[in-house]
Order: structure tokens, then C-alpha cells, then sequence
């Protein structure tokens, strides 16, 4: 999942029909993906991996000129990006999925209106490196380390973009949805997240 192919594969296969569709003045959006098909696969699907695949895949989409993507959930399916439960006792509890966090990601990464940058220099083999800047000519980084370990100091600059940069550790690939953290608010931009999910709780 987190390979080359996975993300800069995916876009090269979706290249060509980019260049078609804007030969006829139209763009080209994809409206049903997801890390794993047909409702995902347990221990993988439900990981801190898909966190990090998500904003390399669709940054590497939207450098190949794909306008959009939908991403593909079904309901009590391990792919879903969250769920939302009853209990007897009348309470709502709410859980975020891996995939979800790493979709939110790429959100902050690349607001809407923003451009992909150029990244020029060296970097770790592992340790994708994105850059964006807005229509305020803010410029936002994001290094995804695909490894258990640490990477090296980085020798990469976007257009002058300084040291400060976004990171996703590998440290949590192997845990699953299963961990959880209750009580806690499942909030866009929320602090204090440590695992691939949360669990939120009202009533």
C-alpha cells in the first residue's frame, strides 16, 4: 500500500485519460476509490497505513491533472471512514477511521485554490515529499515517512518553503481501528490524537 505503485503507479495508470479528456476541454474526475476494493481488507484497511497513503495517492492524482476524487466507503465495511453507534441508554458513541485522518491531511496540505509546487534536493527514499502554496502565497509542506524508521535530516527545499513541515510516522502501520480513544472529541484539527482512530462519546 505504501509503495511507488500505490500512489505514483495509480496516477500514471490515470494519466492518459487526463490527457484525453482535456483534449476535449473537458477534466477528468475519479469517482470511486479507495486504498483496498471491494469493501477493503481487515488489518490493512483499517491501519495507520491508509493514513499515510491517502494524501501521498491524491497528491500524486492531482500533479497527473485529475480534477477530483471520490472516495468509496460502504456502511459497517472495514473501508468506511467513520461510524456512528447507539446504546441502550440512549448515548451516541462516534469513531474516526485511519483513512479519514489521512484524507483531512491532505486537506490542510492542499486547500482548495492551492498549486503544487516543485521540490528540488535530496531526501530519504522513504519520505515522500509534497509542497503547495495558496492563493496567499502561503506555502505548506507535507513529508510522509514511509518507514519504521527515522529519516534523515532533510536536504529538500520548495521554493524557499524554510524547515517548517508536516510529517506522518509509520510508527502505527500495524495497529488497527481497534484501538480507541473514548471520551475524547473526534473534531476536525482536534490535538491529542496518538493512535489511528478516536472514539467520540455524547449523551
Amino acid at each position: 500500500l505504501l509503495s511507488k505503485d500505490s500512489s505514483d503507479g495509480l496516477a500514471a495508470s490515470v494519466a492518459p485519460f487526463v490527457r484525453i479528456a482535456r483534449s476535449k476541454g473537458r477534466s477528468l474526475r475519479i469517482d470511486e476509490m479507495n486504498a483496498v476494493s471491494c469493501g477493503g481488507e481487515p488489518g490493512l484497511s483499517d491501519t495507520f497505513a491508509t493514513s499515510l497513503w491517502a494524501p501521498d495517492a491524491m497528491f500524486a492524482l492531482a500533479k497527473a491533472g485529475v480534477a477530483g476524487v471520490n472516495i468509496h466507503t460502504t456502511p459497517n465495511y472495514v473501508n468506511q471512514l467513520f461510524t456512528f453507534a447507539q446504546a441502550t441508554d440512549g448515548s451516541w458513541s462516534g469513531t474516526v477511521e485511519p483513512l479519514y485522518y489521512g484524507l483531512l491531511m491532505f486537506n490542510y496540505a492542499a486547500p482548495a485554490g492551492s498549486r503544487i509546487l516543485s521540490v528540488h534536493g535530496s531526501v530519504d527514499d522513504a519520505v515522500r515529499v509534497w509542497a503547495t502554496r495558496d492563493s496567499d502565497k502561503v506555502v505548506r509542506v507535507l513529508a510522509i515517512n514511509t518507514s519504521s524508521s527515522p529519516p534523515a535530516r532533510p536536504g529538500w527545499s520548495a521554493y524557499r518553503a524554510g524547515r517548517r513541515w508536516s510529517s506522518c510516522r509509520r510508527s502505527w502501520l500495524r495497529r488497527s481501528r481497534r484501538r480507541r480513544w473514548r471520551g475524547a472529541a473526534a473534531r476536525a484539527g482536534g490535538s491529542g490524537s496518538r493512535g489511528p482512530s478516536r472514539r467520540a462519546r455524547s449523551g
